[in-house]
């Protein structure tokens, strides 16, 4: 999983923490659709299967990907999680 990523990494010092901030930004609002909105909670699974072709599209366009990157939905969740954290993955 990590080697997926490298690229995030080494773009880092061109875009600043830039990206990471996007990132806290966009879970917090995910947690807060959840907050008022509990039903949605157990369509996460497919609203993220829907979406992540379209973020890795978009993303692209800012970086390059490799073909299979890819991030699990609990990951994508996880405060404390940022693609560069994990080497072993």
């Amino acid at each position: 999983m990590y080697s997926n990523y490298r690229t995030l990494d080494a773009e880092k010092p061109r875009s600043g923490n830039h990206w990471a901030a996007e990132i806290v930004n966009f879970r917090a609002q995910i947690y807060n659709r959840l907050e008022d909105s509990p039903s949605l909670r157990p369509q996460l699974e497919t609203f993220y299967e829907k979406a992540h072709p379209i973020s890795i599209k978009s993303v692209s366009k800012l970086f390059s990907l490799p073909p299979d990157a890819r991030i699990n939905l609990w990951q994508a969740l996880d405060e404390d999680w940022f693609p560069n954290d994990n080497p072993t993955d």
